[in-house]
């Protein structure tokens, strides 16, 4: 059921059970239906169709298209969902239209938003599998691996651009001149900014020297920015920014993505060392193999004992396979710093300031409580920053 908070009345007609689940369902289903509509409006050479729609799971190797029962599915679709939902929950709360069960009326006002969002992320995917190396995604060989580096940095410029004749799609629907200006500078400057966030990612790769405020600072430029420009994009588009009112409404929703991202990542390291591969999808080794810098290790470079530390360090300066008994040794010394349990008392960090600073935006626990997309946004934090 849709999360209420403690002590407050559910609202009057209360979300029914799994609707969530069905919203996010549905928005993923609109987001991609958004997107094949710009690539077969934008893209008129077939190779280069057939190689962005095998990266969504749209084609097979040879870059033919498959049947819609055959397609692979193609991520979570958290960051345009996170826009719509805003943005309904922005519409209802300023229409005082928040009573009543959720519906999907008015989402594809925010398609455009959603699916420029989405493009962003799947460039960043296709740049990042070539800049790590890695050779699948989603159980399937990544684009490079096929078509080589050269043409799959063309395949995510492609993907970036369209980013923006998707935007361009919301003057087709009434969305003011101030108002599309000021979401196509958010979308530029989190593309800046995620640039910067991988620019330190890549650079920590030959370092040990890194501290918890620089890992925080790498993650508000990647993981945080985005679903903070998917929060302020939804509430824009709803609210504009005419006022004083307005601005700090907007300002709030973005506060709130900022802080779930930061949670969303931290989850994400957590679950990279002690997930287990039947609930996330990859080995809990994986991370420790690659030596990714990752919270918990950032931890525990700092809170270590002297001797565990510079033994952390050396393993992750190495350059040779970790074996499975460096492996061991490197559990050994999360677990003697408390490093999980530490890192889950940082999402729990970011997590309560989120949900305070979803309060803000809606006008107090009240407000969210009336209003069934606010309080969507409460229980899909709930679940983003506890999954397994």
């Amino acid at each position: 059921m849709t999360r209420v908070p403690p002590g407050l009345p559910r609202p009057p007609t209360a979300a029914p059970a799994n609707w969530l689940d069905r919203y996010l369902r549905e928005a993923a289903r609109r987001v991609d239906r958004e997107i094949q509509a710009v690539i077969e409006a934008d893209i008129d050479d077939p190779w280069l169709r057939g190689a962005v729609e095998y990266h969504f799971g749209w084609a097979d190797e040879d870059f033919a298209a498959l049947p819609t029962d055959q397609r692979v599915p193609g991520g979570k679709k958290l960051r345009p969902a996170l826009a719509a939902l805003t943005y309904q929950g922005a519409v209802a709360a300023r229409t005082n239209g928040g009573e009543g069960a959720m519906d999907h009326d008015g989402i594809d006002n925010a398609m455009p938003l959603a699916a420029a969002l989405e493009l962003v992320h799947n460039f960043s995917l296709v740049h990042d599998d070539i800049e790590d190396g890695d050779v699948t995604r989603r159980g399937r060989p990544t684009l490079w691996s096929i078509c080589g580096p050269a043409q799959a940095i063309n395949i995510g410029d492609t993907l970036h651009a369209l980013a923006y004749t998707s935007i361009a799609r919301l003057k087709e629907r009434g969305v003011d001149d101030r108002r599309w200006a000021a979401l196509v500078s958010a979308l530029a400057r989190t593309v800046v900014k995620m640039t910067i966030g991988q620019r330190r990612d890549m650079a920590y790769e030959t370092t040990t020297e890194i501290d918890i405020e620089m890992y925080l600072q790498m993650i508000t430029g990647k993981t945080a920015g985005v679903i903070a420009c998917a929060t302020f994009g939804g509430a824009l588009l709803a609210l504009g920014d005419s006022d004083d009112g307005a601005r700090n409404t907007v300002a709030a929703y973005r506060e709130f993505g900022r802080q779930l991202g930061l949670a969303f990542q931290i989850r994400d390291d957590l679950l990279g060392i002690w997930g287990t591969e039947s609930t996330t999808g990859k080995s809990g080794s994986s991370d420790l193999q690659r030596r990714k810098k990752s919270f918990p290790i950032v931890f525990a470079f700092d809170a270590a004992s002297a001797g565990d530390r510079r033994r952390l360090q050396d393993l992750y300066a190495a350059t040779t396979e970790v074996t499975g008994e460096d492996e061991a040794t490197i559990r050994r010394i999360l677990d003697s710093c408390d490093a999980a349990d530490h890192a889950q008392s940082r999402i729990e960090l970011h997590a309560e300031r989120a949900r305070r600073a979803l309060s803000t935006a809606a006008g107090g626990p009240d407000a969210i409580a009336g209003n069934s997309y606010l309080c969507a946004l409460e229980e899909l934090t709930d679940q983003l920053t506890s999954r397994r």
